[in-house]
């Protein structure tokens, strides 16, 4: 990533952890600095995005993610839709990380 959509990516990401998180404004600039320098999946992992398929029992299966959530029982994950029978469903981020990889982010237009 170009370092300006970067900072733009991280801003944005900032402006979630003021709202949704209610952290405060220098522990929401730390961490969204924070994780996308490391590429910390847990960000980075957000709507609109295409992955894909890494297990061989499957290769073909690849996801949009519509939107990343956080539940108290469900913990961080992503709802998602799979090409194959178009249908929303949730998958942990975790599952995400380890099964799937990143095939493309959305446009920026």
């Amino acid at each position: 990533m170009r370092p300006t959509p970067r900072a733009e990516a991280a801003e944005a990401y900032r402006q979630r952890l003021l709202q949704l998180d209610k952290l405060p404004h220098l522990a929401a600039l730390y961490l969204a600095g924070d994780a996308y320098a490391g590429c910390n999946i847990y960000v980075l992992a957000a709507a609109g995005q295409f992955w894909i398929s890494t297990n061989s029992n499957c290769p073909d299966v690849e996801l949009e993610i519509i939107s990343v959530q956080c539940d108290n029982q469900l913990g961080h994950y992503a709802v998602v839709r799979s090409g194959v029978d178009h249908r929303d469903k949730t998958i942990p981020l975790d599952v995400l990380f380890t099964d799937f990889k990143l095939k493309s982010w959305p446009d920026a237009n």
